[in-house]
């Protein structure tokens, strides 16, 4: 039988049972449409034994990174996506030392030697064949970090007694958002552009280049020590929280004409709520029932993705992510997330 046969077969009977049932047949629901897209999630699983382990998820299940010998200490700071390869940067100890490193599909690739006295790979870009990474490192204990980025495995550093936190290129031009001096700033093409005066205390969390545009997030505490949610678009400030309690933003992302920032702020109970605004409009994601840190996000369309860890009273820690509506749990266990990355299918 021909398949428009065996589909017109399979239609007639179909319609046969639906005469001979019963009226009140219950009818079944519709099928929910299949996702067009893959979720990836980095951070770390504290083990049996206490200690931090690098993880990456996909669709919420969990693979272990590891370098070899097996380290003591480990964790991912962010998830990049490019083609069919996942990279995930982060930091790892072993022996004694310490390396700033990033995974390709699970295969470690080292950005330091471990001859350094402390060092920290903070986020990854990859663009084309090359990949970037930023992070600092500092040589012995009495040295300033020296910040910048590694691309394809070679240091160039931007700064002394500074720290770089996210990494975007675009053109070839090359964006790290940190600090330099203790003022909020980011680098374009290593020439410095301060944020902020330097006066209170502030951090950078993100940028996202578009166009000529130049959007960095990140949190600036008041005369009064309230820590502000902020974003900057070429240099020009805008608050999204009043200051009068703590809020920070966490990350910032674009979709078409849309700005959204994701972050949280705490409650009158002191719980975190975490949030994100959407060109300047909050929306809460969680209760305020416990206590909810938010870290990194993704958007693709209008589907907003928003990493958070709980943390309970008896100091346990629980990766999460907010989509749509929905809060997925990534771990059951003592666990923290510290970025999402969204792979269209």
């Amino acid at each position: 039988m021909n398949s428009q046969m065996k589909v017109f077969s399979s239609f007639l009977f179909t319609i046969m049972l639906a005469s001979c049932g019963k009226d009140d047949d219950p009818v079944p629901a519709p099928e929910e449409p299949k996702a067009n897209y893959t979720v990836y999630a980095g951070g770390g699983i504290r083990n049996a034994s206490g200690e931090w382990r690098a993880v990456l998820w996909k669709e919420s299940v969990m693979t272990q990174l590891s370098a070899v010998p097996e380290p003591a200490f480990s964790y991912v700071s962010d998830v990049f996506v490019a083609e069919n390869d996942v990279y995930a940067s982060g930091v790892y100890e072993k022996e004694g030392k310490r390396y700033s490193a990033y995974w390709k599909n699970g295969t470690v690739v080292d950005l330091t030697s471990g001859i350094d006295f402390q060092t920290e790979a903070t986020a990854i870009y990859v663009d084309g064949k090359d990949v970037y990474v930023s992070g600092y490192k500092r040589t012995t204990s009495g040295d300033f970090d020296k910040v910048g980025y590694w691309k394809n495995g070679v240091f160039s550093e931007l700064g002394t007694a500074a720290h770089a936190d996210d990494i975007f290129v675009q053109n070839g031009i090359v964006y790290v958002a940190g600090d330099d001096q203790g003022k909020l700033a980011y680098w374009k093409n290593g020439v410095v552009n301060h944020l902020t005066a330097g006066t209170t205390s502030a951090k950078a969390t993100g940028i996202v280049v578009k166009g000529n545009d130049v959007y960095v997030s990140g949190y600036e505490n008041s005369s009064g020590g309230i820590s502000v949610a902020k974003y900057w678009t070429n240099g020009i400030v805008t608050n999204l929280s009043d200051g009068t309690t703590h809020a920070r933003a966490t990350d910032l992302a674009i979709s078409g004409t849309d700005l959204y920032v994701s972050g949280f702020t705490k409650n009158a109970s002191g719980k975190g709520v975490v949030q994100y605004w959407k060109n300047g409009v909050v929306k809460n994601l969680t209760d305020g029932k416990e206590d909810d840190f938010a870290s990194k996000m993704s958007v693709t369309g209008k589907d907003v993705f928003v990493a958070y860890t709980t943390y309970n009273s008896g100091g346990t820690s629980t990766a999460r992510y907010w989509h749509d509506g929905k809060i997925i749990m990534l771990s059951q266990a003592n666990s923290n997330v510290n970025t999402i990355a969204i792979k269209k299918k």
